[in-house]
Parts: structure tokens; sequence; C-alpha cells
């Protein structure tokens, strides 16, 4: 698995672009899964998995609601990846 090579905060990231493409509907996507659910699939804890949405948040690339990440900028997110083995 991909993720095992990545750091907490980027295990945050691809969880969320693997999210991305379960839940886009037509030009949206809504991930309605709260931050500690989020957290358990990223194997992390809530207080990363927030400072990571947050930090997303004021770069545009999501926005949050309760229990509700949108993804606005799906590429730039998994551009936002580093440390992904070459394959």
């Amino acid at each position: 698995m991909v993720a095992h090579y990545l750091d907490a905060e980027m295990r945050v990231r691809w969880s969320l672009v693997q999210l991305a493409e379960t839940y886009r509907a037509n030009d949206a996507i809504v991930v309605p899964l709260s931050q500690e659910e989020l957290a358990e699939l990223a194997g992390t804890t809530r207080a990363t998995v927030n400072r990571v949405l947050r930090e997303e948040e004021d770069r545009g690339v999501v926005s949050l609601r309760r229990r509700r990440v949108s993804i606005l900028e799906a590429g730039t997110l998994k551009r936002g990846i580093r440390g992904l083995p070459a394959f």
C-alpha cells in the first residue's frame, strides 16, 4: 500500500484523494466523514487531520463543514502529496 511510505500529514492528503474518487458526484466532491473517521483511515490523530484540513482550507483546496469536507481542488491536493514512491 502506497500510504505506508508517507508521513502522517501526507497520509491525510492521500486519504482525501482516494475518498474523492468515491464521493465524486458530477462536479462536486463532498466527503461525509468526521475528522475522527478520517484520522482512523489515515492512521493518525484527529489533531493531525484538523491541522492538515485547516492548511488546505487556507489554500482554498477544501471547504470544511461539520462532518463534511468539500474538495474544491482535487488536482492541487494530489499534487501536494510528497514522498510517493516511484513506480
